[in-house]
């Protein structure tokens, strides 16, 4: 291929990807992941910190008098209490792609460029949009799962060998988030010390590999160049040094492979949803003071001494509806009143088998909840929540709104989230778009330099980032359900 062609395809490249963006679709954003889509509202981030307000004093006392002749009685005070969002609580997603300059000269026809450019801007979207929701779903300290126990890679007795090969089962966490060909690094719990660093080969989403009930789980293969990088830059925190997976135990932590304690939302799920006795801060503030409970979502833990309870609409979600009954109606009033965009109905995730059951128990012998599917409503009223087609189960009640069951296969496991989608929003420096690493005035893709001997390769790459952070403007209209298991 000439130079000048060279410089037209990747034009044509740049030019496409730019185009693809531009039309603003996200046909796979959910490729794995159901949450994301449900926050629309966005605030750009300008400067280098932003404020949010609450309102929360804004009750005016009227009071009775049989004095019709007595004064006005003591004012009331609204409050307005004010938010910082800073810059360092914004969170980069970033990704690099590439692609082989033979790639590009093995396909044919007159457009070759547009087909490949579209394809890597696609996949593009995937990671960003997984990785989105992936973070919605986990904590800030970033881990995906937890080592339940460690076997061979056929998922028999692990041998303590030299082998670089292995399977982990996990838990506390969602195998989907999970993908072959992904670097992981396995950390002690609580710790920033990484036993050893992995790439993923295969994803048992079942209970069993091959015929040994040991899933699901992650077959490993041990990855010494990572673990070069991570023992280099992490230094003795990241000090990499087995070959094998021989040290990893149960409830060490998995992360991404690069990923620290932070790097997530300071305002994911998971972190709002803190039902232990000290949750963690809301941008700086101590939610544990007094008068800042409205900080707090409301929820439950049932597990009894860590075993997991059996699912009971009645008990759990009876238990809910009775709590945000008395929060849902008057704050769903004054939102309309001040011209929020109100969805039909809230949202409960949780992972596939939670929801089934949800929606088996409901309407069968319950009293407090009734059933029915979202396409048989009369009127098209399809589009309960914001997902195009949707069809699932909706609950109703007679003390909170409808109540739309969706499965989120990235949901933490027994544990299930329910939330108005209208408190929820983003805060982005710089908009939705990736955005493209590029050298002034140069092009999108750039050539790899062979780190060895410094020459350039055959291979291109361009790398994007996405700038962002969530926000919940009403933290009570979230409530946990955890500690609780499917009865099947």
């Amino acid at each position: 291929m000439a130079d000048g062609q060279l410089t037209m395809l990747l034009a044509q490249a740049t030019a496409m990807m730019d185009e693809v963006y531009d039309l603003g679709i996200i046909p796979l954003d959910n490729r794995f992941g159901l949450t994301a889509q449900h926050i629309k509202r966005e605030t750009d981030f300008v400067g280098g910190k932003m404020h949010k307000k609450f309102e929360t004093m804004i009750f005016t006392g009227a009071r009775a008098n049989q004095n019709l002749e007595a004064s006005a009685p003591d004012a009331y005070r609204i409050n307005l209490t004010d938010v910082e969002i800073d810059e360092s609580d914004l969170r980069q997603l970033t990704f690099t792609l590439k692609y082989g300059i033979m790639a590009g000269l093995e396909l044919k026809g007159e457009h070759a460029a547009i087909n490949l450019a579209e394809e890597l801007a696609r996949q593009s979207q995937q990671s960003v949009g997984e990785k989105r929701n992936q973070m919605l779903n986990q904590d800030a300290n970033m881990v995906k799962a937890l080592v339940a126990a460690l076997y061979d890679e056929d998922g028999t007795t692990y041998g303590n060998s030299s082998n670089k090969l292995g399977f982990v089962k996990i838990d506390n966490g969602s195998i989907s988030a999970f993908h072959p060909g992904e670097i992981i690094d396995i950390r002690v719990a609580s710790s920033a010390v990484i036993r050893t660093t992995a790439t993923v080969k295969d994803v048992i989403h079942s209970t069993h590999l091959f015929g040994n009930k040991v899933g699901p789980g992650l077959t490993l293969e041990i990855d010494t160049a990572a673990e070069a990088y991570a023992s280099s830059t992490l230094g003795d925190a990241g000090g990499a040094v087995d070959d094998n997976l021989t040290s990893i135990v149960d409830g060490d932590e998995i992360v991404s492979h690069g990923e620290i304690d932070n790097d997530g939302y300071p305002s994911s799920f998971s972190s709002l949803i803190d039902l232990g006795a000290t949750p963690g801060d809301y941008f700086g503030m101590t939610r544990t003071d007094i008068g800042n409970h409205y900080l707090v979502p409301y929820g439950r833990d049932y597990a009894v001494d860590g075993a997991n309870q059996t699912l009971n609409v009645d008990t759990h979600f009876g238990e809910m509806s009775n709590i945000l009954g008395m929060v849902f109606s008057k704050s769903r009033q004054y939102r309309e009143s001040k011209g929020f965009k109100l969805t039909k109905a809230i949202i409960a995730q949780a992972q596939p088998d939670l929801v089934a059951d949800v929606a088996r128990g409901a309407g069968d012998g319950t009293a407090q909840f009734q059933r029915k599917i979202a396409a048989d409503f009369a009127g098209g009223e399809q589009p309960l929540v914001s997902v195009a087609g949707w069809n699932g189960s909706v609950l109703h009640s007679e003390s909170v709104p409808p109540i739309a069951l969706q499965s989120e296969p990235l949901a933490p496991a027994n544990k299930i989230r329910i939330f108005m989608p209208e408190c929820l929003e983003w805060i982005r420096l710089g908009g939705p778009r990736p955005r493209f690493i590029k050298a002034p005035g140069g092009p999108t893709w750039h050539v790899v330099i062979d780190p060895d001997t410094g020459r350039l390769t055959k291979e291109l790459q361009a790398s994007a980032f996405v700038t962002e952070c969530l926000f919940c403007n009403q933290p009570q209209l979230m409530y946990g359900i955890h500690g609780v298991k499917s009865s099947v």
